[in-house]
C-alpha cells in the first residue's frame, strides 16, 4: 500500500490530539475508539516497520478512549485485539478478560481471548474460548470472526484431534471462508489420517488458489508419492508427482530458501527412481533413472559448500522422511 494512504488516519489523530490542547470541540472516548479501530484495520495491510507503526497509533488512540470509559467492554476488546497484534500477549489476555468480566455473553471477548492463546499455542484454551463464543451467538461470532471454524480446526489439528480438525476445515469451506491455507491444513490433516486421496485433493485446490504456495506443492507431491507406492505399475499419479516437486522447487529456490528447494529436488530423486521401479519398459526406465541422478546432482550441488555428499544425502533422507510425520510439517 502506498504511504499516502496513511495521511488521512495521521490528519485524524493530529485533529483529535489539537482539539484536546486547544479547547475546541470536546472529544469524547467514541472519536479515540474510531481512530484506534481505523489504524488497526490499516495495519492489517501493512508489513514491518510500517505495521508496527499503525498499530502503536492504535495503541495510543485507545488508550485515550479507556482513560475516558475504563469500563466500556468493546473498547477493551479493540484494546486486547492491538496488543495481540503488538504480540504483547499477557497485556491482550488481560484486556480480553476483563471485557468478559464486564459482559460475558459479548462474543468478542471470548473470540479475541481464543485468537490470542491460539499465538502463544496453547491450543486446549483457546479451542474453549471459541466454543463458548459460538454457543452464546454462533450467528455473531461467525460475522465478527469469519475464520472462526478455521482457527477452530487449527487448534484440533495442533492437538493431534485430525478427524475434527477435517470437520472443521469442511465446515468453514461451508460458511464461505475459503482460502488456500484451509485446503493446505485440510491436506495436511487428511495426510495424518492416512486419506491420501482426499489429501492429494486438498492440496490441489491449495494450489490452484495460490500457485505460489510452495508448502502446497510439496504437500500435492507427497501424497501422490504415497499413492503411487500403493500402486504394482506405473501409476498416473507419477507426472503429479513430479510436476509438484519440480514447482516447490522452483518457489523455494526463487524465494532463497535453498534448504527445502535442495529437499524437493531430492525427493523428486526419489519419484523418479520408484517410477523407474514400476516402469513397463527399460527405456522408460532408464529415463527415470536418468532424472533421479540429475535431481541428485541438483540437490547436492545446492547444499554440498564443502561438506560430504554422503552425509547431506543421510540429512535429505531424514528430512524426507521427517516430512511424512506430523512433526515435520509446518
Amino acid at each position: 500500500m502506498p504511504r499516502m494512504s496513511y495521511v488521512p488516519l495521521l490528519i485524524v489523530l493530529v485533529g483529535l490530539l489539537a482539539s484536546c490542547s486547544s479547547g475546541g470541540k470536546a472529544v469524547d472516548a467514541s472519536d479515540w475508539d474510531k481512530a484506534a479501530r481505523n489504524f488497526l484495520l490499516e495495519s492489517q495491510r501493512l508489513v514491518g516497520e510500517e505495521r508496527i507503526a499503525r498499530l502503536e497509533l492504535a495503541d495510543r488512540c485507545i488508550g485515550k478512549a479507556l482513560e475516558l470509559d475504563s469500563e466500556n467492554c468493546q473498547y477493551l476488546i479493540v484494546e486486547g485485539e492491538v496488543l495481540r497484534d503488538l504480540e504483547q500477549y499477557d497485556k491482550a489476555r488481560d484486556a480480553f478478560n476483563r471485557s468478559i468480566e464486564i459482559d460475558p455473553m459479548e462474543v468478542g471477548g471470548w473470540i479475541g481471548l481464543g485468537s490470542t492463546l491460539q499465538r502463544e499455542g496453547m491450543c486446549d484454551r483457546a479451542l474453549d474460548c471459541f466454543i463458548k463464543a459460538r454457543l452464546i451467538d454462533k450467528e455473531e461470532a461467525l460475522g465478527q470472526y469469519q475464520s472462526l471454524s478455521f482457527d477452530m480446526a487449527r487448534c484440533h489439528y495442533g492437538l493431534g484431534q485430525h478427524q475434527e480438525a477435517v470437520w472443521l476445515f469442511k465446515e468453514s469451506l461451508e460458511e464461505e471462508y475459503i482460502t488456500y491455507q484451509v485446503y493446505y491444513e485440510m491436506g495436511l490433516s487428511y495426510l495424518l489420517l492416512g486419506d491420501r486421496r482426499n489429501a492429494s485433493d486438498a492440496f490441489d485446490n491449495s494450489t490452484h488458489i495460490n500457485e505460489s504456495h510452495a508448502n502446497s506443492w510439496f504437500g500435492l507431491g507427497v501424497s501422490n508419492l504415497f499413492l503411487m507406492g500403493d500402486r504394482e505399475e506405473y501409476p498416473g499419479e507419477y507426472d503429479l508427482a513430479r510436476r509438484s516437486f519440480g514447482e516447490a522447487a522452483r518457489l523455494w529456490n526463487e524465494s532463497g530458501d535453498i534448504e527445502d528447494a535442495s529437499l524437493a529436488l531430492f525427493t523428486l530423486g526419489m519419484a523418479n527412481d520408484m517410477a523407474a521401479e514400476k516402469a513397463r519398459y527399460r527405456d522408460q526406465a532408464d529415463n527415470y533413472r536418468r532424472w533421479a541422478d540429475e535431481n541428485y546432482s541438483q540437490a547436492l550441488e545446492m547444499r554440498l559448500g564443502g561438506r560430504s555428499p554422503i552425509g547431506i544425502f543421510r540429512e535429505l533422507l531424514g528430512r524426507t522422511l521427517g516430512s511424512l510425520r506430523p512433526s515435520g510439517w509446518r
